[in-house]
């Protein structure tokens, strides 16, 4: 039996219409979710409008930002909206799978925390960037070494800006604001204002590694 087959069979089952987006996460051939992917999510919801769609979905993630154009062009055509998530859906994933009406999660499904990084250069190597590395690092001298005199915290503020430079702090915080701001809207389309708030700051903040793993329990809670 093909995957094809599969989806047809599950299909079938479900009684919806199901649109699979699958990237490659094998070495080699790695693929990232990226805005490329709307023309032709658009062409196959043309034909389907005003069905149930399910979203057969698996990825490591990719551009932050593309997870608020996919939600928003699916439920144009949807009537109602549905997260199918076999295995992994990471970062942007996760986004996606937030602004569903219903996320389905496999025994082996995982979601993950929705913090954007960016890439930049730090002395002639790529570096990755994220807001939530940065208060980290500032938070570790406060915390654990209790600087809190103003002239020590400027000169560690000064080490992080001559590591990954003032524009790129300014981005990265940028694009953290963004994040938290969409987030909340991916929401609020199938979620009480009273929940929204404490799930955004759960899933930008408070895992507080990019890579931790939200099987189906956590999820559910």
């Amino acid at each position: 039996m093909t995957g094809n087959d599969l989806i047809k069979k599950l299909q079938d089952k479900r009684k919806t219409k199901i649109i699979s987006y699958i990237t490659s996460d094998r070495p080699g051939i790695t693929s990232m979710i990226e805005d490329s992917m709307l023309r032709e999510l658009y062409d196959h919801l043309r034909l389907i409008k005003g069905q149930d769609i399910d979203l057969f979905l698996y990825s490591r993630g990719g551009a932050s930002v593309v997870a608020w154009g996919v939600v928003n062009l699916i439920r144009e055509y949807a009537k109602n909206f549905c997260v199918l998530i076999p295995y992994k859906a990471h970062s942007c994933a996760t986004a996606i799978a937030i602004g569903s009406d219903n996320i389905v999660m496999g025994k082996l499904a995982e979601l993950g925390p929705v913090d954007p990084t960016i890439q930049t250069t730090s002395r002639g190597g790529r570096l990755d960037v994220s807001v939530e590395d940065m208060s980290g690092y500032i938070n570790f001298l406060k915390n654990k070494f209790k600087i809190k005199a103003e002239d020590k915290s400027i000169k560690a503020f000064e080490k992080l800006a001559d590591e990954a430079s003032p524009l790129t702090l300014g981005r990265a915080y940028r694009e953290y604001i963004k994040a938290r701001e969409d987030t909340k809207k991916l929401l609020s389309f199938s979620y009480e204002d009273k929940a929204i708030d404490k799930i955004v700051e759960i899933l930008v903040e408070k895992l507080y590694s990019h890579f931790h793993l939200i099987n189906r329990r956590e999820a559910k809670e």
